[in-house]
């Protein structure tokens, strides 16, 4: 199975599509939503980092920054401010035809909650991979994986 999407990989993956002048406007701007909420979560680095990203000849030690100052541990409330960008830049990318090839459709969570987890109403995930560390109840709700191409993979 493939890795899981990161936070990271979506950012790398939405900064290359975004620097080609076909990607549609919203997916422009659910991206910059995203890159600025992040820089504001993580900081200065996070966003030099992003800021190389988008430059051809310093994208590959941006992403290799990126993934030092994010995907770290995340509060709730920082992990809820980042939830609808993400789904909404996820969504924009499935719905612009030059961006769809980038969105992978794979979901990765590292879990640690104090309480109870609950995760619902998942469509066209192709992979999805969870580790969870829960003091209440774990409830994974309404999954919907497209059929694939070999049975059993």
């Amino acid at each position: 199975m493939a890795d899981p999407i990161t936070l990271t990989s979506l950012l790398i993956g939405a900064a290359a599509a975004c620097g080609t002048a076909v990607v549609e406007e919203i997916t422009k701007d659910a991206y910059a939503a995203l890159k600025e909420k992040t820089a504001e979560i993580f900081g200065a680095r996070a966003s030099r980092a992003i800021a190389k990203l988008e430059n051809e000849d310093s994208a590959e030690e941006g992403a290799k920054e990126l993934a030092k100052y994010v995907d770290d541990d995340l509060t709730p409330e920082d992990a809820s401010a980042l939830e609808p960008l993400i789904a909404a830049l996820l969504q924009a990318m499935r719905n612009d035809p030059a961006a769809r090839d980038i969105s992978q459709n794979r979901i990765g969570l590292d879990l640690d909650v104090g309480g109870d987890a609950l995760l619902r109403n998942l469509e066209g995930v192709e992979a999805l991979a969870v580790k969870a560390t829960v003091k209440g109840d774990f409830t994974l709700d309404s999954v919907k994986m497209p059929t694939g191409k070999l049975p059993g993979k």
